[in-house]
């Protein structure tokens, strides 16, 4: 799922309101292991602001490829965040939508906990969405799992997920990732690979190795 999985809104304690930014320009844009560039580079943008409370909003873009007249891919959020214990609990509503096809409109529901391991973190999702006009009227189901660790003294992560969807946007489909990041503020880089298990060969659906560069503001 989108960056949002990866913060922490109202992490500063001493702040009541935080607007955390990211651009990003990535060798293709990759979704729960399809393709939504069909291999080309994309250009993305997240803007969220987060209650120390827990509450957040947030706004996202990308570029996709064509997709019935439509060449963005927007989406809104509102969620809460909240530690309880060393569980890092996570829900949101999102609504994605495409500008010039409307369509193809939906939103789902996410959750997810997460809990330290080492130095590190694992963690566990759920999304939903109901059936609506952007799925084809079917439901769509999406779980998934991944670790991050960092390694040595230098802030490289190793990260893993694997997910499995089924439903409107997929039969049983299993995809995986691996991949490595660095910091050096205000900037981050990442390399990872993606790959289906289940999934016919295609430029939505084929294995990848995808680069990225994100300015991050925080």
């Amino acid at each position: 799922m989108p960056a949002l999985a990866q913060t922490l809104p109202g992490e500063n304690q001493d702040e009541v309101l935080v607007i955390d930014g990211t651009l990003t320009i990535a060798s293709d844009y990759r979704f729960r292991g399809l393709s939504l560039s069909d291999g080309d580079p994309a250009l993305q943008g997240e803007l969220t602001l987060s209650h120390r409370s827990g509450i957040y909003g947030s706004v996202w873009a990308s570029t996709i490829a064509e997709n019935d007249g439509a060449d963005v891919e927007t989406g809104f959020a509102i969620g809460l965040n909240k530690q309880i214990g060393s569980v890092q609990l996570d829900g949101s509503l999102f609504y994605y939508a495409y500008p010039g096809a409307g369509e193809a409109n939906y939103f789902e529901a996410l959750g997810r906990a997460s809990v330290p391991l080492g130095k590190g973190e694992w963690g566990i999702g759920y999304a939903f969405a109901p059936g609506q006009r952007g799925t084809g009227g079917q439901a769509n189901h999406y779980v998934n799992m991944d670790v991050e660790v960092p390694i040595g003294e230098a802030p490289i992560t190793l990260g893993a997920s694997l997910g499995l969807e089924q439903g409107a946007f997929g039969n049983g489909k299993i995809d995986w990732s691996l991949g490595a990041s660095r910091q050096w503020r205000p900037f981050k880089v990442e390399i990872r690979y993606f790959d289906i298990a289940r999934g016919e060969p295609g430029s939505r659906k084929g294995a990848a190795l995808v680069v990225s560069l994100s300015l991050v503001t925080e």
